[in-house]
């Protein structure tokens, strides 16, 4: 009565004891309703017996079954070590264990076995003490402790120690003020003076009369202008219209 393990569609992993193992029925324990297509999908082999079935001096195989072909929705969501780890299978698959030797008797595969085995297939684990991110981890615990030997008078409104290179948002602030400050009082705007109102209509005044005088320069040359036109005009006409210099009286005899 060897136990297998079956993982259904949501990757769900369950170990059976089954009565006797016919490999034309498994299909039956993966709850498929015919054996069409239900299939050997890969064996690996090589596997120790001490970390994976749980028996001394006993090297192991152990096999898939499943079917690469169905219904959409009815995808097995389980991951697979290599070489199916990109094939996918639908409903339910069937993991097997066999002997090595010359009998390829059936053995026990329940679920602890087959999660040791599922490591060594995927590689192993890397241990985190020495990998970068448990050193990174030791260093942040290193820092913590060195935070905890800190005078809390020391740390600033930012959460930063008061060395002399980090200062507080307040401190900042005031050294700008201060800043400021200095630069409005070294450089000031020189302001244009501001003329009183008497001063701006006397100006104004000024201005009005200037205008004027140009006025009546400029009406007195019109004047001018035309009056001497006038007088041309009237001694052409008067030059015109003497005829006493023609006229001579004749002497009758």
């Amino acid at each position: 009565m060897p136990y297998i393990i079956v993982i259904d569609k949501m990757g769900a992993i369950k170990e059976i004891n089954i009565k006797e193992y016919k490999e034309e029925d498994l299909y039956k324990k993966a709850n498929f309703k015919s054996a069409e297509g239900f299939t050997l999908q890969t064996v690996w082999t090589g596997l120790s017996t001490g970390s994976s079935v749980g028996k001394e001096n006993v090297s192991v195989s152990v096999a898939v079954y499943g079917k690469k072909a169905g219904k959409a929705g009815q995808e097995n969501k389980y991951e697979f070590p290599p070489p199916i780890d990109s094939v996918l299978f639908f409903g339910g698959c069937v993991l097997v264990a066999k002997s090595e030797t010359e009998d390829s008797a059936i053995c026990d595969l329940r679920i602890s076995s087959w999660n040791k085995i599922y490591d060594t297939l995927m590689g192993g684990f890397e241990d985190i003490s020495s990998s970068p991110l448990g050193e990174r981890e030791e260093e942040e615990e290193d820092l913590e402790e060195e935070e905890e030997d800190i005078d809390p008078n020391l740390i600033g409104k930012n959460g930063y120690v008061r060395d002399g290179f980090v200062v507080d948002d307040e401190d900042v602030d005031l050294v700008e003020s201060e800043e400021e400050e200095e630069s409005e009082e070294e450089v000031k705007p020189k302001k244009k003076p501001k003329r009183k109102p008497a001063e701006k209509a006397e100006k104004k005044k000024k201005s009005d009369k200037e205008k004027e005088k140009e006025k009546d320069k400029k009406k007195k040359s019109i004047e001018k202008e035309d009056l001497s036109m006038d007088i041309s005009i009237a001694a052409i006409t008067e030059n015109y219209l003497d005829c006493s210099s023609e006229l001579v009286e004749e002497e009758y005899i």
